[in-house]
């Protein structure tokens, strides 16, 4: 039994590693991606002030969102492309059950990300090196946590391709991803506003940020 969905998930990913790869758009986000990167160097020299805090701010920034994309390219287009060509019922309709074939669309999602993250984080590094900047365990630690932000947002983009249209997909993830960087500032706003109507709402919204702030 273990056996079998060990060999179908490892079909179910090569699959689709290999629709992905023969889209070309993974490999157009990858350059595109490595290609802003280094052109933070112009958006340094463009600023009066902490050339070393602008590249490494944009570069992580750059990182960040293009995990947003990528999850959005991917996630968005693989269970809406299968049920629209209908190619979802041949694989359902063999000895696979509904959670091994979602496990193996989300390992095959995060491998491909893994792969962009590589490349990415592999040129943001190289771009503060040539820069004079001293790579740290910090910034390794940052590109880590970074990447779980990835596999976090792979997690949502996939489930809401089992439900909504690749659209939908795309604001939906987004908006997750704004929400989870504003937490802190949407706290600030509650307790500035307690006494208001709309504290209640807040109040649910910030619950576990204003716990972990206790």
């Amino acid at each position: 039994m273990i056996r079998l969905i060990s060999s179908q998930l490892i079909a179910l990913i090569g699959s689709f590693v290999k629709t992905a790869f023969r889209s070309n758009g993974v490999v157009s986000i990858l350059v595109t991606g490595i290609v802003l990167i280094f052109a933070t160097n112009f958006l340094a020299n463009l600023y009066v002030g902490d050339r070393v805090k602008i590249l490494q701010t944009s570069g992580f920034f750059l990182v960040g969102i293009w995990g947003v994309i990528s999850s959005i390219y991917l996630g968005a287009s693989v269970v809406n492309s299968e049920i629209k060509d209908k190619t979802i019922y041949l694989l359902l309709v063999r000895p696979m059950s509904r959670i091994t074939y979602i496990t193996g669309k989300w390992l095959g999602i995060v491998g491909l990300l893994f792969l962009v993250f590589v490349g990415m984080s592999i040129a943001f590094l190289c771009n503060i090196k040539f820069n004079g900047i001293d790579i740290s365990i910090n910034h390794y630690m940052a590109l880590v946590c970074i990447f779980m932000e990835w596999c976090l947002l792979a997690t949502f983009s996939l489930m809401f391709s089992t439900f909504t249209t690749p659209f939908l997909n795309a604001i939906f993830v987004y908006f997750l991803w704004v929400f989870g960087h504003l937490i802190n500032d949407i706290l600030v706003y509650y307790r500035n506003v307690s006494e208001h109507s709309f504290a209640f709402l807040l109040k649910i919204v910030c619950g576990s940020a204003k716990f972990r702030s206790d």
